[in-house]
């Protein structure tokens, strides 16, 4: 989903520091990267000099990139991480290790990293950022982007009362208190994360920041004037996609069912986009039922986004039974952007269930409920009128809550006060 940005770059501004620790960025294709890059951008705008440290890639194939690159006035610094395979979980932690610990060693002998902003993607960076504080009183910003060890544990990934969640929680805790400032991402994740603390130390110090998409880029197209479209035979007939990481919290196995359920109703069309742990299960299925109204393809590049992310009409958006509240999937605002009605398999106590019905954009559907996911899918087909107002809501709600300048302007006043503390 990324591509190469324009060569110019900007002169760095003179205002305050900040230091963005995360484990994916520029170009990779996972949305917490683009999302990265989008802030560090924004916040260079208004003024601020910002660096960010970050691994090497681990979405491409094991390409290695320049070490130190300037790109539109950000700096960039990458650290050597091993290029495990990121699908599994031992090749993710030992890449992540490695270069959280370069990093920490680069940051000890750096005299002055101003405000460091530092995200979950990684395990060990916001250790990183707890400990500089400790020997060197950095002060930093906590981005919560998923809830571990929780999703682990709620997944049956990792027993609640083992030593690992054990400590992992532990150790959460001694980061949120140290602290300048938490964010998350939406208010049943700022719950959450409250009740991991008294109420005296979660006082003041959350704030919901929620992730964004570029609705400049992206906005309603007509199918029969996108090349996309075209390209994949997607002109005609209701189009459902689903665009992103195909991960163990992703209900993409009841999709593929429900397209061979509709596969007689010719102008219904299912179309996957991304990668992640459940692609090959989900090529498997799809090849074994001999489906003809699915199309699986990879990551987009970043210049195709604005056609590849507008060629359905309704988008999926998953979440596994347990996962609420502990994630938002950064999916669900592209598909506003992009004026879909918006399909959310997850459970009811959803921050994207709040926004949908809220909204008025979407319906949710239970995860792994094939009949309930066909329904509504027919239910969009047989009601143009219907589709075309849901499709309608998503852009407004997109519009009023969701924009990429309201988001940045958000992290900067966070921030400003983690610098003025």
């Amino acid at each position: 989903m990324s591509g190469i940005e324009p060569e110019s770059d900007v002169q760095q501004g003179g205002g305050d520091s900040v230091t963005i620790l995360t484990q994916y960025f520029y170009p990779e294709v996972a949305a917490t990267a683009q999302l990265a890059f989008d802030l560090a951008i924004g916040l260079q705008r208004k003024g601020w000099r910002l660096t960010v440290l970050t691994g090497q890639p681990s979405y491409r194939g094991g390409e290695k990139l320049s070490r130190h690159e300037m790109r539109r006035g950000v700096t960039i610094r990458r650290f050597f991480n091993p290029g495990m395979d990121r699908r599994r979980a031992v090749g993710r932690l030992i890449n992540a290790a490695t270069s959280a610990s370069l990093i920490f060693l680069h940051l000890l002998v750096r005299r002055n990293p101003g405000v460091i902003l530092v995200d979950s993607t990684s395990p060990f960076l916001p250790v990183l950022a707890r400990m500089l504080n400790m020997f060197k009183g950095t002060r930093y910003v906590f981005l919560v982007q998923d809830v571990y060890p929780d999703i682990a544990i709620k997944l049956g990934y990792m027993s609640p009362h083992g030593l690992v969640a054990t400590v992992w929680n532990q150790i959460n805790l001694w980061v949120y208190r140290a602290a300048s400032h938490i964010i998350v991402l939406g208010p049943r994740m700022r719950d959450v994360v409250a009740e991991k603390q008294s109420s005296t130390e979660a006082e003041g110090k959350i704030t919901v920041i929620h992730n964004w998409a570029d609705g400049d880029a992206i906005v309603p197209r007509r199918k029969g004037e996108n090349w996309f479209c075209q390209k994949h035979g997607l002109t005609d007939g209701l189009v459902i996609m689903y665009s992103g990481n195909m991960g163990a919290t992703h209900d993409l196995e009841s999709v593929v069912i429900a397209a061979k359920r509709l596969q007689d109703v010719s102008d219904i069309k299912f179309i996957l986009i991304g990668d992640g742990a459940k692609r090959d299960k989900i090529a498997r299925m799809a090849e074994e039922m001999g489906l003809r109204n699915f199309l699986l393809l990879p990551y987009q590049l970043r210049d195709v986004l604005p056609f590849s992310l507008t060629c359905g009409d309704a988008s999926i958006v998953t979440l596994e039974p347990g996962a609420e509240g502990l994630s938002v999937p950064s999916k669900v605002y592209s598909s506003l952007a992009a004026g879909q009605a918006v399909l959310a398999i997850m459970g009811e106590t959803c921050d994207v269930v709040d926004i949908i019905e809220e909204g008025e954009c979407g319906q949710r559907i239970s995860p792994g409920d094939v009949d309930g996911l066909v329904n509504a899918i027919r239910r969009l087909y047989d009601n143009p009128t219907l589709l075309q107002n849901t499709k309608e809501n998503a852009r407004i709600c997109f519009d009023v809550n969701f924009s990429k300048t309201r988001a940045i302007d958000s992290y900067e006043r966070v921030l400003r006060q983690a610098t003025t503390k």
